[in-house]
This record gives structure tokens, C-alpha cells and sequence, in this order.
């Protein structure tokens, strides 16, 4: 979507503007070239190549992350669209008012947004984990703890990573807590990639919106290609990560928001992958873990697994119903 065509550039000026609208306040330290979990050099690669870690994650300056799969050949294929992740946009609802994940609280933010504090921005997970955790706080009480960890897939492999939010309450009275986060995905070569859940037979091209906790699939699939029989490469998500893991309750196959409102607002609208014929598509994943009250002391883990393959012990989805959307 974002390379270079001579059809509908207004619309993808449109597209590229919404997503880097609300992070290019997010993103200002100039000389902060990101961190990474896994191979740290391009030799690197090559050794996971041989059974090595086989999921690259570099994190942006406000800790958002982008994905890469190492292949066979110990090349890196982007499973996310940037490779630091500054089209990907976390938000903390708490009560009513809105909160950018990594926003610096004297950040300037489009009206209706707020940041908070690092405590600290970035510390090793420690005993043996690979990946990072990063502690920020908003509204001077409510402590989210980003933990971004990488583990073995169903594959065997070192593929995946298992992405968890703590949401803690500190504050002497309760809130309400709300998460959403928006992935913006690319599969190698393609932004308008369609979506699969394993075992059924029918390719997600257009969008799904799956509402309530039991009917969001165990697992969906990110495809290369249109073809199940001949899909290229398959990034997978995880939404049932484990017991002590509350997983989303709305998923949306969507769209990226064409407008800078639709990514700071919450509900992100579902449309086509692919608004019309003249676009290439632009694929995103949008996850909600809606409103809890968290008393005093309270916490709450949500989280979800994207990478190689789906977590061991995945279970199956319900029926997927594709639609096509306005």
C-alpha cells in the first residue's frame, strides 16, 4: 500500500499520514536507535538459521516493536510493517480518558490523547527470558508493565513472541481499565494480505469482526499469499495465550485507519482490506480487552502471541463468517 503506484495517491498519502499522525509525537528522541530482542548482528541471522532464535523484535523510543521472521536461509522477512513498530498504536482507557502506551506526559498529543511516566522504560525479563519489559505509568496510579518475550511456537521454535500487558491499580480508589491494541501487519512483500483460521476452508479477504471473548479464534493466520495450498510465508496470532493470560474479547481484520480520529478514537472502523479496486489492501489487526474495574491493589495480565507459529496448546476457533464491509 505505502509503495510507490500511480493510482489513488491521494488515498495513500491519506493511509500513511493517519497511523504516523499520532506517534510522530511519540517519536522525537532523535539519537535513540531502538532496541532489540534476539540476534543482535546479521551474522546473527544466519546462526538462527540453523536453530537459533528465528523472531527479531526491535523496539522504537517509545517501546512499541516490530516483528521479523529469520528463515531458513537466515534471511529476515517482516512480519509487522515497520520494523520498529511506529505504525503499531497501544491505548490504556482508564475510566474516561485515553492514554498512548509510551507517550512522555509533556509529549504534545492530538486532543483527547494523554501520556505518562517510564518506571523504568526498558530492563531485561532476567531468569533465562529473552525480550524485554517496560513499566509505565499513567495517571500517577495506574502502572502498565509491556513484557515482550520470546518463546517457542508449536513449531518448536524459537518463533514467537508472547506480548503480555499488567495493568496495576495503585490508587487508593477503583478505575476502569480498557486496552486496544493495533497491529499493523505485513507479510514479506504484502500489506494487503489475507487472513486464515486454520481448519477452515475459506480465505479472509475483505474483513472480520469477531465480537465476545468466546467467539475470538484461538488462532489466525497472516498469509503471503492467497492460496492455502501455496500460502508463502504464515505468521500466526495467538489470542488464547494461556490461563493466566486473559485474551482479547473483539478482534477486527480490518483496514488501517485512513483517518488520524479513527486511531485515536477507540472503536477502530472495520472495512475492506482492500477499499476498492485500486488498492493494493493494507491489513491490520486490531485487539480489545474491554472495560474491568480494577479496585485498590487490583491487576489484571492481558496479552496475545504473534510470530512463526501459534502457541503449544492453542485451541481451535469457531466459524469464521467473512464480511464484507462498507
Amino acid at each position: 500500500m505505502r509503495t510507490p503506484s500511480n493510482r489513488a495517491p491521494h488515498s495513500r498519502l491519506r493511509r500513511t499520514v493517519a497511523a504516523s499522525a499520532v506517534l510522530a509525537g511519540l517519536l522525537l528522541a532523535g539519537n535513540f536507535r531502538g532496541a532489540s530482542a534476539g540476534d543482535k548482528k546479521e551474522d546473527g541471522d544466519k546462526k538462527a538459521a540453523g536453530g537459533g532464535v528465528k523472531i527479531i523484535a526491535e523496539f522504537n523510543p517509545a517501546m512499541g516493536f516490530g516483528l521479523q521472521l529469520v528463515d531458513d536461509m537466515g534471511d529476515r522477512q517482516k512480519i509487522t510493517f515497520d520494523t520498529q513498530g511506529r505504525s503499531n498504536v497501544t491505548l490504556i482507557q482508564i475510566d474516561d480518558k485515553k492514554y498512548v502506551y509510551g507517550a512522555k506526559e509533556d509529549e504534545k498529543l492530538p486532543p483527547g490523547l494523554e501520556g505518562g511516566k517510564w518506571d523504568p522504560m526498558k530492563a531485561a525479563l532476567g531468569k533465562g527470558r529473552k525480550g524485554f519489559k517496560s513499566v509505565w505509568v499513567a495517571d500517577g496510579k495506574i502502572r502498565i508493565t509491556q513484557e515482550v518475550e520470546i518463546v517457542k511456537s508449536a513449531t518448536g521454535a524459537e518463533d514467537t513472541c508472547l506480548v503480555t500487558y499488567t495493568v496495576e491499580n495503585k490508587d487508593d480508589k477503583a478505575h476502569k481499565v480498557a486496552v486496544r491494541v493495533l497491529v499493523d501487519t505485513f507479510i514479506v512483500d504484502n500489506d494487503g494480505h489475507p487472513f486464515a483460521v486454520p481448519g477452515k476452508k475459506k480465505l479472509i479477504t475483505t474483513s472480520a469482526d469477531f465480537r465476545g471473548a468466546k467467539d475470538v479464534p484461538a488462532v489466525i493466520q497472516a498469509l503471503q499469499k492467497a492460496n492455502l495450498k501455496n500460502p508463502g510465508l504464515v505468521a500466526s496470532f495467538t489470542f488464547r495465550p494461556g490461563s493466566k493470560i486473559e485474551g482479547p474479547d473483539r478482534v477486527s481484520l480490518t483496514h488501517l485507519p485512513m483517518r488520524s480520529e479513527d486511531v485515536i478514537g477507540w472503536d477502530i472502523p472495520v472495512r475492506n482490506i482492500k477499499i476498492d479496486e485500486d488498492d493494493p489492501g493494507d491489513a491490520c489487526v486490531v485487539m480489545y480487552w474491554g472495560a474491568q474495574e480494577l479496585r485498590r491493589g487490583g491487576r489484571r495480565v492481558v496479552g496475545y502471541a504473534y510470530g512463526g507459529g501459534p502457541l503449544a496448546g492453542a485451541g481451535k476457533g469457531k466459524k469464521v463468517e467473512e464480511k464484507e464491509a462498507p
